[in-house]
């Protein structure tokens, strides 16, 4: 009975044996049959590198501002509103205005007075120096002519006299000669001949009293021309300190004029802003940005209220520091529109900021892409993903990098053939991405490339 019992046992073992062994070769070949492949087309087209980026679109905008600092009244638009050129956009508050031309007209007064005073400072100033300097030289003119004058009389009365006692020496000298020839002798002859005498003495002395009348004026018209050359030379000196105060008073008085010009033309702008109070839209477009408050002073250093036109789009993208530097202006770009999916838009970079921002704790610098927008509707904000084009090659073919293998330096496919059988291939590539390459020998457009999931 024991005997009986192994040898069944020994059967069924046998029979389990069998069928495990049938069960694995069969499952062997099922998993044989059931290889997964993932298929790559080789296409034909363009591989394009470059700096990925995000931005959004803005409109090319004209900044509408007042000129003035005044209280905001009422802002009349909106953000996202469309506005017509010459619409109203905004209206001061008249009452700031009033308060404002009662303060310029007050301002203007007493510059008004400051520059008539200056003026007047100089035409005083100038007076009394001249008087000073004349009352001064017409001194010593008039104490020099006051000499001159009585030597020259006194040189004319010795002339005249001198001439009347030649004549009379003559007249003597004549007289006695005849009367010692006379007969008998001219009884008068020791009397002429006595004032001979006298006369010819009285002649020297007047003589030499004229000399030295001649040698006094000669000395006074020297001593003239010396104080005359001396006041010639503070004349200069004069001049000087004269030509400075003229143009210490001229600065004064071109300042005074310059603010009391600069009163009136505000004046005339703040009379004009009164009967007009309001911004206006120098074009058509959309209203961008608002950067004014009701009941609030006018911010002279902002952009005041933006009008975007709409016929000029611009991408906005925020780069990095390190991409800054490979972007430059003219550079080609490619742009995807969150709204328009696959569809590629592309434009150019207009300009660059060289100043970064920092933005959440980065340093990120705006650039400004102009597009072509296709005749599509790009609205203001809509965002979008760009790509600044560093180099691209066009019309290859080409194929995922995920299909091809890399085996001892050697770069290989396996290429599934129409009656579905793998060959493996070698090929070679020229310009990559990344993520596709160009596929230079070994390939063709259509084939397929498959490698094991």
């Amino acid at each position: 009975m024991k005997k009986k019992n192994k040898i069944l046992v020994g059967i069924t073992v046998l029979i389990l044996g069998i069928v495990m062994s049938c069960v694995f070769l069969l499952a062997k070949d099922k998993d044989k049959d059931e290889i997964l492949y993932r298929e790559y087309q080789v296409t034909r087209g363009d591989i394009i590198v470059g700096i990925d980026g995000f931005g959004s679109l803005k409109l090319e905008g004209d900044s509408q501002m007042f000129e003035n600092e005044f209280i905001i009244e009422e802002i009349m638009v909106s953000v996202g509103e469309e506005v017509k050129e010459n619409q109203q956009l905004a209206k001061l508050s008249v009452e700031n205005i009033d308060e404002q031309i009662k303060k310029l007209t007050d301002d203007l007064k007493k510059s008004e007075d400051t520059y008539n005073q200056a003026l007047n400072n100089k035409e005083i100033q100038q007076t009394n120096s001249l008087t000073s300097w004349q009352d001064k030289t017409n001194s010593t003119k008039a104490i020099y002519e006051s000499k001159k004058s009585e030597l020259d009389k006194s040189i004319s009365n010795l002339t005249t006299t001198i001439t009347a006692k030649k004549q009379r020496i003559t007249e003597l000298e004549e007289l006695i000669k005849n009367g010692e020839e006379a007969v008998p002798i001219d009884p008068n002859l020791d009397a002429y001949k006595k004032e001979l005498v006298e006369i010819t003495k009285q002649l020297g002395e007047t003589e030499t009293e004229l000399s030295t009348a001649i040698h006094n004026l000669e000395l006074l018209n020297s001593n003239r021309q010396t104080e005359i050359n001396a006041e010639n030379e503070s004349k200069k000196s004069y001049d000087y300190v004269q030509n400075e105060s003229n143009h210490n008073s001229d600065i004064a008085i071109d300042a005074a004029k310059r603010e009391v010009d600069r009163l009136y033309g505000e004046l005339s702008k703040v009379n004009k802003l009164k009967k007009d109070p309001y911004l206006y839209a120098g074009s058509q477009g959309i209203v961008t940005e608002i950067n004014y408050k009701e009941n609030v002073l006018v911010d002279l250093s902002s952009p005041g209220i933006v009008i975007g036109d709409i016929n000029k789009k611009e991408v906005l993208v925020s780069v990095d520091q390190n991409a800054i530097i490979k972007i430059e202006e003219g550079q080609k770009v490619e742009v995807q529109f969150s709204a328009y999916g696959d569809t590629i838009f592309y434009g150019t970079v207009k300009s660059r900021d060289l100043v970064g921002k920092n933005k959440n704790g980065t340093i990120q610098f705006d650039v400004y892409v102009e597009i072509d927008s296709q005749d599509k509707e790009i609205l203001p904000e809509m965002t979008c993903s760009t790509k600044f084009i560093s180099k691209e090659v066009k019309d290859i073919i080409k194929l995922s990098n995920k299909a091809i293998q890399l085996i001892e330096g050697i770069q290989y496919v396996d290429v599934k053939l129409t009656d579905g059988s793998i060959e493996r291939r070698e090929i070679k590539t020229g310009f990559s991405d990344g993520k596709t390459s160009e596929i230079i020998e070994g390939l063709s457009e259509g084939d397929v490339v498959v490698v094991e999931s």
